[in-house]
């Protein structure tokens, strides 16, 4: 038996207004990291003109036992981003506004090491 994939369903995430960009791509990081998958950063692209455009590919791989293993995508966008200051509890702090998207795909692939064909 060779490799087989099972690919998880695609799931989007889209979102207009506040939001703290480091803030969102360390709380992906440590989710990878709480839950055991190996972390690269394959792609980190910036774009600045009227506002930053960014596209940001994050993969996860986790070795649930020698047959089955996780493959997890994450890739990040952002449009039209801009920093600003904003007052919260009486303080300001810095944010961004813009738009982003994020989608997160993966893939059971079982039988990742070719070890129980034949």
């Amino acid at each position: 038996m060779a490799q087989i994939k099972s690919n998880i369903p695609i799931h989007y995430i889209k979102f207009k207004g506040l939001f703290s960009f480091s803030e969102l791509l360390q709380s992906i990081r440590k989710w990878f990291e709480e839950n055991d998958y190996r972390f690269e950063e394959p792609k980190h692209q910036w774009k600045v003109g009227e506002g930053i455009e960014t596209e940001i590919k994050m993969k996860g791989e986790r070795k649930i036992n020698e047959y089955v293993r996780y493959d997890i995508d994450v890739f990040v966008r952002t449009f039209d981003m801009k920093e600003v200051e904003v007052i919260k509890e009486g303080q300001k702090i810095k944010t961004n506004d813009g738009r982003i998207a994020v989608e997160v795909s993966g893939v059971a692939i079982f039988d990742w090491q070719n070890r129980f064909s034949g």
